[in-house]
């Protein structure tokens, strides 16, 4: 990230219950947990908690960080009464500041942590899992997190929080949830796959995921199932697998079979049917791309208005003129040499070669705007060079489906930038923001 190396770690920041820490034991609601999870992201993670006087200080001090950070938390989420995020540690800031920190991680093993924050403190009296509290602790403010090598936080290992901690090791392989969604379980099977792995695509009944870093990055394949319960349990073992223009095993063998088609063949019908754009012509080539590809299709897919004209007449067609019988032989003749499309329009009528000429550069003009489109549009997945190995009719198909809106923060929390200036107006009834009137069109006098 911005040029510097990390290792990305899971942890479990808090959880919900009664936590003694330097206020004293305060009850942490999970309702509290959710709240404003995004303040987190981007707030620094140090060793130890910053001090001065024997009083608790900002971590967001430049002495601080220059003592003591080693790195940034990212993708901070609330779930089942966890607060859990990323751990962006940067490699040579743990060897200079801890290196304890970077063994534990190699090793496998877990860390205690604690969290800096200010609370607003509600005097309630009430009970939590048998335990009596008389304050809620309310209205988090994040300002950093404490790695502790060699001390105990507050909301500790033995609560359910900690550095190395993988919600999948909690719960034996298995994650519960209600009515889940692909998105959910993308987000559930990320859990379950094994440290420093990245979700690629989820299928139904398998997921591709790589591991490794840029120099012996693989990709894998493995099966999941999710139960009448909605838990979610990978199945089998991983399979290596190369991405080509589908994903296969690393002897070469396709991953997707027959049942997958079939499983494609309503959607794709239903894509031709929804008046998208796609026809019969293009069901073999809908069939046959990457699912990825094929699920960004289908979701920026609405029905395209129809038009009250009548059909474009059919493109005239070249003749070919006969030629004199050549002698018969018993040889096999040979298959006719394909012309390069240079020989084609150096061999066609003079009258003609310009005509193409321009033709094939007008339609190079055309792909390159539709590709650009295309891959302007934030639910995207295919790549520039990709798409200009596709036909003009399947682009023009793709960029009418990228032109319909894309929703906002693409499930994040949406900034707020209402304290951003404002731009002047230029019809405002203030003399001096009235519209100007246009400047002359400049004469040329050619013989001066």
């Amino acid at each position: 990230m911005a040029g510097r190396d990390y290792i990305v770690v899971p942890m479990v920041m808090l959880t919900e219950g009664i936590h003694a820490g330097s206020a004293g034991p305060l009850f942490y609601p999970a309702a509290e947990l959710a709240r404003n999870v995004s303040l987190w992201d981007h707030k620094p993670i140090v060793v130890y908690h910053p001090e001065e006087n024997g009083a608790g200080i900002s971590a967001c001090d430049p002495n601080v960080l220059t003592n003591r950070g080693v790195g940034v938390i990212l993708n901070t989420k609330a779930k089942g009464g966890k607060l859990r995020a990323e751990a962006w540690l940067e490699i040579t800031r743990l060897n200079a500041v801890d290196d304890r920190i970077l063994n534990a991680i190699e090793s496998g093993n877990m860390m205690e942590i604690s969290t800096g924050l200010f609370t607003d403190n509600e005097k309630t009296e009430g009970e939590w899992n048998g335990a009596a509290y008389d304050t809620i602790a309310r209205n988090y403010r994040p300002d950093h997190l404490a790695i502790l090598p060699d001390k105990k936080g507050a909301c500790s290992i033995a609560d359910g929080a900690g550095l190395m901690r993988n919600e999948a090791k909690d719960q034996r392989g298995t994650l519960t949830a209600n009515e889940l969604s692909f998105d959910e379980i993308r987000e559930e099977l990320s859990e379950l796959l094994p440290m420093n792995s990245w979700v690629c695509d989820v299928f139904q009944k398998s997921v591709i995921y790589s591991t490794g870093g840029d120099g012996d990055r693989k990709l894998y394949q493995v099966g999941y199932a999710v139960d009448k319960d909605d838990a979610v349990t990978l199945q089998g073992e991983p399979v290596e697998v190369i991405r080509y223009s589908e994903y296969r095993t690393a002897d070469g063998k396709p991953i997707r079979n027959e049942a997958i088609v079939m499983e494609r063949k309503d959607a794709v019908t239903a894509l031709i049917a929804n008046n998208a754009g796609f026809t019969e012509a293009e069901r073999e080539w809908l069939t046959g791309i990457p699912q990825a590809q094929f699920d960004t299709i289908a979701k920026m897919a609405k029905p395209a208005p129809v038009a009250n004209t009548a059909p474009a007449n059919p493109p005239a067609q070249f003749i070919q003129r006969e030629t004199p019988p050549g002698p018969t032989t018993n040889a096999t003749p040979a298959p006719p040499a394909v012309p390069t499309l240079q020989e084609y329009i150096n061999n066609a009528p003079p009258e003609l070669r310009d005509v193409l000429a321009d033709g094939v550069v007008t339609l190079n003009l055309k792909k390159m705007a539709l590709v650009k489109a295309i891959t302007a549009n934030t639910a995207n997945t295919f790549t520039a060079e990709y798409l200009q190995t596709l036909p003009t009719q399947h682009l023009e198909a793709i960029a009418a489906l990228a032109q319909t809106p894309q929703p906002v923060g693409n499930g994040r929390t949406q900034s707020n930038y209402a304290g951003a200036a404002g731009v002047f107006a230029t019809n405002t009834a203030a003399p001096q923001y009235k519209e100007q009137a246009a400047l002359p069109i400049p004469v040329m006098t050619w013989d001066k």
